[in-house]
């Protein structure tokens, strides 16, 4: 109705550029996290057709709750690999479809291996969508994972949170972890990507090599989270 005002709370901090779907409807408020995010869609060169009279920095509530965590040991390096929608649908057609998750998680099992060698505690961050569809798969990987609630207190405790493309990456920045930007799958937009978090402080790996090398900086202090909100 005329008399309604569009509210638009968005599901994460924003990656992409998105005008194209977001100019063609009417948005009286869109709530954005961060000072990057906020330029990025009301500054004068931006895309968007949007003005900071729409758009109000006021963050998530998870974040408020995020925020509340702060303050623990860091002692963790946690692995976000993106979650696949055409693995989830395969998996809710079909259970024994297994072998798509084993190809999806690969190279990641075998970052969590040599990173646990190398003694540090690693946890992977699970994709609940996947994990409602193979629950015993996960289950049985032996490498300790977290998905959904137990995900705010493992960012807080984490040095470092190494991701291709998920938006826990975003999540862990906001909380105080250095961002590494991996994609062992070579994914099309990999490098705009990375790009854009290199932008607001992420460190960017082309090899698992350079992985452990960031992972190796930034427990030992050299590489730090860059001050301020991102």
């Amino acid at each position: 109705a005329p008399a309604q005002r569009p509210a638009f709370l968005q599901p994460g901090v924003t990656r992409r550029d998105r005008c194209r779907w977001s100019n063609g409807a009417r948005r009286d408020a869109v709530v954005c996290a961060t000072a990057a995010e906020q330029a990025g869609l009301t500054a004068d060169h931006s895309s968007y057709t949007l003005t900071d009279r729409e758009v109000w920095r006021t963050g998530f509530p998870r974040h408020d709750h995020l925020h509340s965590l702060l303050g623990r040991e860091r002692d963790s390096i946690l692995l976000a690999p993106t979650w696949d929608p055409e693995v989830s649908r395969a998996l809710e057609s079909d259970p024994d479809a297994v072998g798509l998750l084993s190809a999806l998680y690969r190279p990641w099992l075998e970052l969590a291996a040599g990173l646990t060698q190398a003694g540090y505690r690693t946890v992977l961050f699970a994709h609940p969508k996947l994990v409602l569809h193979a629950p015993e798969w996960f289950r049985a990987l032996g490498v300790p994972s977290v998905s959904g609630r137990g995900l705010p207190e493992t960012l807080a405790r984490s040095w470092a949170v190494i991701s291709d493309r998920s938006s826990v990456l975003d999540e862990g920045m906001l909380a105080g972890c250095v961002g590494i930007v991996w994609d062992p799958h070579g994914r099309p937009d990999t490098d705009h990507y990375r790009a854009r978090h290199e932008a607001v402080g992420a460190v960017c790996a082309d090899a698992s090599e350079q992985v452990y090398q960031a992972v190796e900086d930034v427990v030992s202090g050299r590489v730090v989270a860059p001050e301020g909100p991102i």
